[in-house]
């Protein structure tokens, strides 16, 4: 696995994910092949639909103040 190298996120900015009204993205580490890390703020009930990557995605999912965080990961075939 190669080396990972992560971001000052002090320096960085959020990324809106316009597929996703409402949900920001945000780099944790340079992408290297097979990995990255990130950091996601999402508005309440905020749906991402079952995805496949042919690589491990680590993701850091923050509530946003006053808000209750809900996570679901559907089972199913595949």
């Amino acid at each position: 696995m190669a080396h990972q190298i992560f971001i000052d996120t002090q320096t960085q900015q959020w990324i809106n994910i316009e597929l996703f009204p409402g949900t920001q993205i945000l780099p944790l580490a340079e992408p290297v092949p097979q990995s990255s890390i990130h950091k996601l703020r999402m508005a309440a009930d905020t749906v991402i639909p079952v995805h496949y990557h042919p690589y491990d995605e680590y993701v850091y999912a923050v509530p946003l103040r006053g808000s209750k965080l809900r996570v679901v990961f559907p089972l199913g075939e595949g």
